[in-house]
């Protein structure tokens, strides 16, 4: 019911609508990014705090701005498109592999568990990006 109230007040007051004090619904992107982006200057809710140990902040739960600009200087860098770009090849490398298992998988007509090979599949593509090597080789180990 909120929501299809919360829906009619945008359609008639505009993209940002105050539901509670200290709550509003946003419906715009544009609003969304200038709340929400890098270099915000407002403040995280309370909301985000139980994400971790309370006790240690980390990048997602830190509420302070200052701090939390600190703490994301730190690793903006591993994050750079031009660093995103040069790890396609190893991404590329692992997703061929599991391509072909999956392949083999349908041409045997075996049953898997996608949970499981998505999983592995992670962790191969982590342990390439950040050691130059699969974990343990998990997909072409099948």
């Amino acid at each position: 019911m909120q929501r299809i109230y919360t829906e009619y007040c945008i359609e008639f007051s505009g993209p940002i609508v105050r539901i509670a004090p200290g709550q509003y619904s946003i419906d715009s992107l544009d609003a969304a990014k200038t709340i929400y982006g890098h270099g915000s200057h407002f403040a995280k809710n309370e909301w985000y705090v139980p994400w971790g140990n309370p006790a240690l902040s980390n990048l997602f739960n830190e509420l302070n701005p200052k701090v939390h600009s600190a703490m994301r200087r730190q690793v903006a860098n591993v994050y750079s498109m031009s660093n995103m770009v040069s790890y396609e090849p190893y991404v590329d490398e692992c997703t061929d592999i599991f391509a072909k298992r999956f392949t083999e998988f349908s041409e045997n007509g075996r049953v898997i568990d996608l949970g499981h090979w998505f999983q592995c599949y992670a962790l191969d593509v982590i342990g390439k990006i950040t050691v130059r090597r699969a974990c343990h080789g998990i997909i072409d180990s099948y």
